[in-house]
């Protein structure tokens, strides 16, 4: 592999910005918010890096994770699942039953709402969110 000052360079950049931005997240003197300027700058260097250091199609990865997570809601609305799910919890077994799909279906599209912090099951979660969830009539 050829040398590359030039990249190299562009990462020693990063790197010092990344320290320092660390360093206020550390002391809490730096908020990470999106949807401050600093949130979004932070946001722009990672897409900055991957776009630099990665294959192009490499930068579609976080809206095909988006998309994939919209997908599986609006499967989820169609459905009509969120109402199947007890606030109790429910069963991907038993979520599958109610809808008449196979249960890797409903698994895997669980899979991409993605495990909750409190380590409860996806299916007590969305249940507890759908409950204030109000959706468009389909067409």
């Amino acid at each position: 592999m050829a040398p590359n000052p030039e990249l190299a360079d562009y990462l020693d950049g990063v790197a010092t910005s990344l320290s320092q931005m660390a360093g206020g997240i550390r002391s809490g003197k730096l908020s990470i918010d999106p949807e401050t300027p600093r949130g979004m700058a932070l946001i722009n260097i990672c897409f900055e890096v991957v776009g630099k250091v990665g294959n192009p199609r490499y930068s579609l990865m976080p809206w095909l994770r988006q998309f994939a997570h919209f997908t599986a809601i609006r499967l989820f609305i169609k459905w009509k699942a969120f109402g199947q799910i007890s606030n109790t919890g429910t069963s991907y077994a038993e979520l599958a039953g109610r809808l008449g799909v196979d249960v890797s279906l409903i698994s895997e599209t669980l899979l991409s709402f993605a495990s909750f912090a409190d380590g409860s099951s996806p299916c007590t979660q969305l249940a507890s969110a759908a409950s204030s969830w109000q959706t468009a009539p389909s067409n």
